[in-house]
């Protein structure tokens, strides 16, 4: 799916959707343009424990994936469950920060969960 200057890629597997970027890649060669490789990302829709360490390439430059993952019903569940555990993570950490009574003021409390905790969740 193409418009203007974006470009999204569809596949089932791994394989293919390797195969549409080095198309990609190739055309942008021919024609001498890059992609934007920072605006470049990689949604995965079904998790499976055999692409965990995948590396997703466009050229000789590496694609981010986004930190969202959906399965195939379209749930995200693991996903919203995972960054709540990060967030948990990070306020633990900021106990000792005065996060807990009596500690820091609410005002100083709210400024370290935005800066250190929010993040987290997205």
């Amino acid at each position: 799916m193409a418009y203007a200057d974006d470009i999204t890629l569809f596949s089932t597997n791994v394989q293919d959707l390797h195969n549409l970027i080095d198309v990609c890649v190739a055309y942008s060669k021919r024609w001498r343009f890059k992609f934007g490789v920072e605006k470049s990302k990689v949604t995965i829709v079904e998790k499976c424990s055999l692409y965990q360490d995948l590396k997703w390439r466009l050229g000789d430059k590496s694609l981010n994936i986004l930190g969202n993952v959906f399965n195939r019903g379209g749930n995200n569940a693991s996903h919203v469950t995972n960054r709540l555990t990060k967030c948990r993570q990070s306020l633990y950490v900021l106990r000792s920060a005065g996060m807990l009574y009596p500690g820091a003021t609410p005002d100083v409390q709210a400024y370290l969960y935005k800066c250190i905790c929010q993040p987290t969740l997205t």
